[in-house]
């Protein structure tokens, strides 16, 4: 539960569902105290730990998976967010008897090899046997993770990756007050980039996109918001670059709105993304935005603030497409995103009613 676009669905989810009726607890890979940690206590949930799990190491996670079931025997429902990994626990609380096993997709990258393919067909035909409902953030997740059957089949469901929309809105007060702590002029471009600092958000050509930017517009600032395993040689490259002075590494914040409406451009690159959080929070933010065609779904177009564009273009390219885009009055957009499903508060609601109608349905069965 550190911080990252998957893990900001689950919070967004949490603090908005009434936990008088549904109640989070939490399975997580990692021992150290990570980001949500107290929060998470502080809202009721209980966190079990267990060994982190890899497709070439799943016998310390299943048996201490099969534990805590054993331990806790009151829960009616799993909810997997592993993606491919996601037949691991739902196959163990079939066997435990646990009678609501969700399976959620939350990606949509390309298979990097034949084995990988193979595994993915396999996972496709029999995850069916394990799970009870199949999730998705998006209609291409669904497909990525379940194929066509997603399309069709009557246990499929989207659950839309739902923000605070107030939480969200631009601020010019907040504009001001960050742009005089980091230093940064009025007239200033300020582009901003928000994700987990790993491979696949292809944030080393986003640098190469910044330098050619810098061009174009001497006066501009790049404001990465993230952490991960790949921040120092991300950091060594902007040195190479000759940028590092323009760029701020922000890391891991509570405040990720506030930098929205400190900056003026959003932009992602990346290779894929499910349907990315920070789009839909910069969206609401009434900033301009550009994007992967490649990496993220049309289904996160929820306003007219955002273009995508190629990743075969060249950084120069992605450079003047951002450079013609309009700074404009940041508009009010909160009614098309809420149209378009994206307001937590109504869709904490239909989770809810998902969850307990689940738990309705095994009982009728058992009667």
């Amino acid at each position: 539960m550190s911080q990252g676009g998957l893990q900001s669905f689950i919070m967004n989810y949490y603090r908005n569902i009434d936990r008088s009726k549904v109640q989070f607890d939490f399975i997580v890979h990692t021992s150290e105290n990570s980001f949500y940690y107290n929060e998470i206590k502080a809202l009721g949930g209980q966190i079990h730990i267990v060994p982190p799990m890899t497709i070439r190491s799943i016998s310390g996670f299943s048996k201490a998976f099969y534990k805590i079931l054993l331990r806790h025997p009151g829960y009616l429902i799993v909810h997997s967010h592993l993606n491919w990994l996601n037949i691991v626990p739902l196959r163990i609380a079939k066997k435990y008897g646990l009678p609501i096993r969700i399976s959620h997709s939350h990606g949509s990258y390309s298979a990097r090899s034949l084995y990988k393919k193979i595994q993915r067909f396999i996972f496709q035909m029999i995850i069916g046997v394990y799970s009870t409902d199949f999730l998705a953030c998006s209609t291409v997740a669904g497909v990525w993770l379940y194929g066509n059957k997603f399309l069709i089949d009557k246990r499929a469901k989207i659950v839309h990756n739902a923000i605070d929309l107030d939480e969200f809105q631009f601020d010019a007060n907040k504009r001001l007050l960050l742009r005089n702590k980091h230093g940064i002029a009025l007239d200033a471009h300020v582009l901003i980039s928000v994700s987990r600092l790993v491979p696949g958000k292809n944030l080393e050509f986003l640098l190469d996109i910044f330098r050619e930017y810098n061009k174009i517009h001497d006066n501009t600032i790049l404001i990465i918001v993230g952490d991960g395993i790949i921040r120092d040689e991300l950091e060594h490259k902007a040195e190479r670059l000759g940028l590092i002075q323009k760029i701020i590494f922000l890391g891991m914040v509570d405040n990720v709105q506030e930098y929205l409406s400190a900056a003026d451009f959003f932009v992602f690159p990346t290779f894929s993304e499910g349907l990315s959080i920070s789009l839909i929070e910069a969206q609401v933010s009434g900033l301009p935005a550009i994007v992967s065609t490649e990496g993220i779904s049309k289904e996160a177009f929820i306003t007219n603030s955002v273009v995508f564009y190629s990743l075969k273009k060249l950084a120069s390219e992605w450079a003047r497409q951002i450079f013609s885009l309009e700074i404009k009055e940041r508009n009010i957009v909160l009614q098309d995103v809420r149209d378009s499903g994206y307001d937590i508060k109504e869709e904490a609601k239909k989770l809810q009613k998902f969850y307990l109608a689940r738990v309705e349905d095994v009982k009728t069965i058992n009667k």
